[in-house]
């Protein structure tokens, strides 16, 4: 992906266009999105690109931001069913 390309679409993610960002062009809202279940982790998640695009050598990958909501996903389901985060590794 070229700089370009990647600059357009951080973007589109970071300032709320996030339906455009996620289209698929095949129509509109059949179910809820992962973000509509879990809101915390899209703020998380934005705040994660931010920190990584701002840093002086930035080489933020997708799978960097895919990588951290994995995490956080975890740690919230694991949060909601009160356990401790020791029994969930490798």
């Amino acid at each position: 992906m070229r700089v370009n390309t990647s600059h357009k679409w951080s973007k589109i993610f970071l300032f709320n266009d996030y339906n455009e960002f996620v289209s698929d062009g095949r129509g509109g809202k059949q179910t809820d999105t992962f973000y509509d279940t879990y809101p915390e982790i899209e703020q998380s998640a934005k705040a994660f690109v931010i920190g990584a695009c701002s840093e002086k050598a930035a080489s933020f990958i997708a799978a960097d931001l895919a990588q951290y909501i994995d995490e956080q996903y975890y740690a919230t389901e694991i949060r909601t069913l009160n356990l401790p985060y020791e029994n969930f590794g490798d």
